[in-house]
């Protein structure tokens, strides 16, 4: 039967959603906005704008999800349970009798031991599956968040070896679509471990990185005496979308970005000074501040950037946004 072969892979697809939609609920009763959530044929990913700094907050998000599949597989087994010790009424059959004589009642007991095994298999203490967020939950309480990481992606880089490896034995009795399936699962398990750990490695060393590590020091600068005419030729001419204004000391007094020229052009004299046009809004941070930190400040204050002074307050270089964190009224 095709038909029912295809509405019971639906109605998994459709276990898999919830059990994502249990992942994404909870985040966000905790604060940590969902992007969109990804489906694949042997489950799903919940991408959540941030990974919880509160290891117990990561571990109620993710135990939501395994929570959701088991509940559903509960409730499927009691139904499935109903089924079987229906009394049926050949002579008037009601819908539940139909659904008993048709088999299509076998559906609902074949999808609460799929829900039981995806929510026993998710357990597994490895990344990226669901055991081994909430094992990297649990050792970040003790130890440093990316060294949890690196034991928890371990872990599920060896389960995979294992389960990949697990088709050579002579009584797993797999045919070749089965042995292949569980190599598949393997390989996107090693992977998606793999990439996790990555991910964390990259994310903690930027946390260490300073700002005088990612500025920007071949730049153009403008001085507040420079006229409007002067500043649309930088534009013209330059790569750069925002051009520091600094004091006769080499101090940031402001910046003139891209736009506000060419903004200015159609309203102001080709003579007016920069110092009518420009943003008198400047943030300073020291070149030893964390990167971090200075890329916080540039998001509270609805800046496009943060100029990188020294210790004499002398502009050393300029710390851009990422263009996908750039406010709207600040893009050239």
């Amino acid at each position: 039967m095709a038909l029912f072969g295809v509405v019971t892979i639906l109605l998994l697809f459709v276990s898999v959603t919830l059990h994502e939609l249990g992942h994404s609920l909870e985040a966000l009763r905790l604060g940590v906005r969902v992007r969109n959530i990804t489906l694949y044929p042997m489950g799903g990913i919940a991408w959540l704008e941030r990974i919880p700094s509160n290891p117990w907050h990561e571990l109620r998000i993710t135990a939501a999800g395994p929570l959701v599949t088991f509940a559903l597989a509960g409730l499927l087994w009691i139904l499935d349970r109903g089924l079987l010790s229906q009394e049926i009424t050949p002579a008037a059959p009601d819908l539940l009798d139909k659904l008993v004589i048709s088999g299509w009642g076998q559906m609902i007991g074949m999808l609460a031991s799929m829900n039981l095994t995806l929510g026993l298999f998710n357990l597994i203490p490895g990344f990226p599956l669901d055991g081994g967020r909430m094992f990297r939950a649990f050792l970040a309480l003790r130890l440093d968040y990316a060294k949890a990481t690196m034991i928890a992606a371990r872990i599920g880089q060896g389960a995979a070896i294992i389960f990949g490896l697990s088709i050579l034995l002579p009584e797993s009795n797999l045919s070749t679509f089965g042995g292949t399936v569980r190599i598949v699962i393997a390989v996107f398990i090693w992977t998606a471990a793999q990439s996790e750990l990555q991910h964390v490695q990259q994310q903690y060393h930027r946390g260490n990185q300073t700002a005088g590590e990612e500025m920007l020091e071949a730049i153009s600068v403008l001085s507040p005496h420079a006229l409007l005419k002067t500043a649309a030729e930088f534009v013209q001419h330059s790569n750069q979308f925002i051009f520091p204004v600094l004091d006769d000391s080499g101090r940031p007094q402001g910046w003139v970005t891209g736009r506000m020229v060419l903004t200015a052009l159609t309203t102001y004299d080709l003579d007016t000074p920069i110092s009518r046009i420009m943003s008198n809004q400047v943030e300073c941070v020291s070149e030893h501040t964390r990167l971090q930190d200075a890329k916080d400040l540039m998001a509270l204050n609805d800046q496009p950037a943060v100029a990188v002074v020294g210790s004499t307050g002398k502009l050393k270089g300029i710390l851009v946004a990422e263009a996908t964190d750039l406010p709207g009224n600040w893009n050239s």
